[in-house]
């Protein structure tokens, strides 16, 4: 230890004072002197001009790795004892019965009964059959006789067999009116020299396949007949017979309509009940009428459209003069908006055909003899519209049409074989413009409305109005099913101007002058409005009871020129099914 501290201060005196040499901005040196017992001298040294830095010293961690090793534990349960459930391979069928019965009776003597019978289950197709008889005796005030009856007999039927369907039907009917139209103080006629019966016999026959293989043509052979006369030995016969063949290739279906139609006409006249004849007692007028048509059409669809093409060909014979029509049958519809618009288009036309029996079915006050049946001819029919859904529960429909005419039938007052208690016909060429709008709201099977509006507007070419025919028809009806109990039903029609052609002048007539000079005058018929009501209270579920209130406002309106209709009508009744 001492040896060490001698050394220590030998070096510091050896050493004295120690200076540093450093390089000046400039780059010059300078020097120290150092006194001491041996020369020293400073070295030039060069400063480093690394700046530090940071190592990183993170480790990346390799992803790790599982091996599942299989195990099992024991584990033990013991499920709580639950009641056995009610098990049905299918749900129950709703009770079906052979027979229903109903029953009524009202003001104006009007007894109602009807019988129905039906065929149960039946997975090999089902029948039926149907009565009915509707009668009263009229009571319409300061008018003729103006009781009535109707009569149904009516049976179906049909059967599935190897993809088939064949079905057909058979019908009665006799139907009972008077040509109540006159002013009782004025013509005493007695209710048997103004009565009118018509009978019908007529029956259905149809074929048809529902295969859905689509290498096979679905079709439909369909053929009907009947027999119709009235009271004073007018008649007709009628037979029409038609194929319908589908077939669809790839998106589209190709089909073909095709169908014949004969119609013989006989009308007669007793010249006894003729005021102004003195010739023959009865004479006979035939008239003979065959309808061909043949209508090729092409349906393509996709994924929001689907689109119809085809044309129409008619051949209409009428005592002995044939012509021919050409009628397109176009349709285009797309939807928008899964269905909740769907703006559709069109253009077709058509033959509709005038027999005795639609034309009486529509005003039984037709007179038999001295008739034209021509057919009325639809040239050319452009329409346009949109229907769709403004929500799960309500429905619309508007659409506007345009269609050019040949022979509109009208009924006008007959004052050659009647003292304006029949009706004629009149035939005209002209347009019509049709606008109409329906608006459906059903909130389940149990309560359902709608409303529905026509206009129409005629522009013919000779007669001045479309005699008959109204301009407005606007119809709501309601049905309301509480608990399978109480039924209700509600109508209600509001019906336009008519026009009626009068032969002579009567308050409110103006005068309509003819081309030829002839001149007649034009009543228009007031507006109407009728409701109906009905009411049915289920006791159970085969006895019920129902109550039927007819023209409520009890309106005395007339829909035929001088044919006023029955006020206020109550019917009340019962129904049995067994």
């Amino acid at each position: 230890m001492r040896k060490v501290k001698i050394a220590i201060v030998f070096i510091a005196a050896c050493i004295g004072t120690i200076s540093y040499a450093q390089e000046t901005g400039g780059g010059e040196t300078y020097s120290t002197v150092i006194v001491s017992g041996l020369p020293r001298s400073l070295v030039r040294t060069t400063k480093l001009g690394e700046s530090p830095k940071t190592a990183d010293t993170t480790v990346a961690v390799p992803p790790m790795t599982y091996n599942n090793l299989p195990g099992q534990s024991s584990v033990k349960f013991e499920p709580e004892k639950i009641s056995a459930a009610n098990v049905f391979p299918k749900t129950p069928l709703t009770k079906l019965y052979r027979f229903y019965a109903k029953g009524g009776i009202g003001n104006y003597v009007m007894p109602l009964a009807e019988l129905y019978v039906n065929d149960l289950y039946n997975k090999k197709g089902s029948w039926g059959a149907h009565l009915k008889h509707f009668s009263s005796n009229g009571g319409i005030k300061d008018v003729g006789f103006s009781g009535f009856s109707d009569n149904e007999l009516s049976a179906y039927g049909k059967y599935f067999v190897n993809k088939l369907e064949i079905g057909g039907d058979v019908s009665y009917k006799r139907n009972v009116v008077h040509y109540y139209g006159f002013d009782p103080d004025s013509f005493n006629w007695a209710k048997d020299t103004i009565r009118q019966r018509f009978n019908f016999i007529g029956a259905n026959a149809y074929l048809s396949t529902y295969t859905p293989d689509s290498l096979k043509i679905n079709h439909r052979e369909e053929l009907s007949y009947y027999y119709f006369n009235d009271l004073f030995g007018a008649n007709e016969n009628y037979i029409k017979g038609g194929t319908s063949l589908a077939k669809k290739m790839g998106k589209e279906i190709y089909g073909l309509d095709f169908s014949l139609l004969y119609n013989s006409f006989k009308g007669t006249y007793n010249y006894d009940s003729c005021l102004t004849c003195l010739e023959d007692k009865k004479t006979v007028t035939a008239q003979e009428n065959f309808l061909a048509v043949f209508n090729p059409h092409i349906i393509s669809k996709g994924k929001n459209w689907i689109g119809k093409a085809g044309l129409k060909v008619a051949m209409d014979v009428y005592s002995g003069d044939a012509s021919f029509y050409f009628f397109p049958d176009v349709e285009f519809r797309y939807s928008l908006f899964n269905d909740i618009f769907v703006p559709y288009a069109g253009a077709d036309g058509g033959v509709r055909r005038n027999g005795y029996k639609t034309l009486t079915d529509e005003n039984p006050f037709l007179m038999t003899f001295n008739q034209d049946l021509r057919n009325t001819i639809d040239k050319l029919n452009v329409y346009g519209g949109i229907r769709g859904t403004f929500s799960s529960t309500l429905s619309f429909n508007a659409k506007f049409s345009f269609t050019k005419m040949k022979d509109l039938a009208m009924f006008v007052t007959d004052t050659v074989f009647s003292p304006q208690t029949k009706f004629g016909l009149v035939y005209d060429n002209g347009d019509l413009i049709r606008l109409s709008g329906q608006i459906n709201w059903q909130k389940t099977e149990k309560i359902k409305v709608l409303l529905r509006g026509e206009y129409f507007h005629y522009n013919l070419t000779n007669e001045e109005h479309a005699w008959g025919i109204p301009d407005l028809k606007i119809t709501a009806s309601g049905f309301y099913d509480l608990y399978d109990k109480l039924v209700i039903r509600a109508d209600i029609f509001f019906v336009g101007n008519r026009w009626a052609r009068s032969p002579f002048a009567v308050d409110g007539a103006e005068e309509v002058s003819y081309d030829n000079g002839d001149k007649t005058y034009a009543y228009k018929m007031k507006p109407f409005v009728d409701a109906n009501l009905g009411i049915e209270y289920r006791y159970t579920k085969r006895i019920s009871a129902f109550l039927n209130i007819n023209n409520i406002a009890a309106q005395r309106y007339q829909y035929w020129y001088k044919y006023p209709v029955q006020g206020i009508n109550i019917l009340g009744g019962a129904t049995y099914s067994f």
